[in-house]
C-alpha cells in the first residue's frame, strides 16, 4: 500500500490510462455519429433530387411524350432507377372516347428505385391524353 503525504499531488499511471480509454471511446462514438449523419444527408439529397425529377417527369407525361399503355424504365442522373407503368382507365370507355374524338384517360404509376433496386417512393396520377399528333 502506497502512503501519500499531504504534499503529493498528481495522477497515477492507471488513472491516466483509464481517462484516455474513456475519452477515446467517447471520440469514437462521436465520429461514428457524425459519419452516420453525413451519410443520411447525402441519401436525403439523392432522394430529393429523384423526387423533383419524378414530379417533372409526371408533369411532362402526355405533353413532352405520348401516353401509351405499357411499362417504361430508365435512370435519373443521380443513379436511381425509375419505372413508369401506364394503364388506360376503363378499357370500354377508352374505345368510346377515341371513337367520339375525345382523348382517353390513363393511370400513371411512377416508381423510383434506389441503386439496390428497392422502392424509394411511388407517385401516381391520372392523365388525359393520347398519342402526339
Amino acid at each position: 500500500m502506497i502512503v501519500r503525504s499531504p504534499g503529493d499531488a498528481g495522477f497515477t499511471l492507471f488513472e491516466v490510462i483509464a481517462a484516455l480509454v474513456i475519452v477515446s471511446v467517447g471520440l469514437a462514438a462521436f465520429c461514428l455519429a457524425i459519419g452516420g449523419a453525413y451519410r443520411t444527408v447525402a441519401q436525403l439529397k439523392r432522394y430529393t433530387s429523384s423526387l423533383v425529377a419524378a414530379r417533372s417527369q409526371l408533369d411532362a407525361a402526355g405533353i413532352a411524350f405520348p401516353l401509351e399503355s405499357g411499362t417504361t424504365e430508365g435512370t435519373y442522373p443521380d443513379g436511381s432507377r425509375w419505372r413508369m407503368i401506364v394503364t388506360p382507365l376503363g378499357t370500354e370507355q377508352t374505345a368510346g372516347t377515341q371513337a367520339a374524338g375525345r382523348e382517353p384517360a390513363y393511370w400513371l404509376a411512377l416508381e423510383v428505385l434506389d441503386r439496390r433496386g428497392r422502392q424509394v417512393f411511388k407517385l401516381q396520377t391520372a392523365k388525359i391524353g393520347g398519342a402526339m399528333p
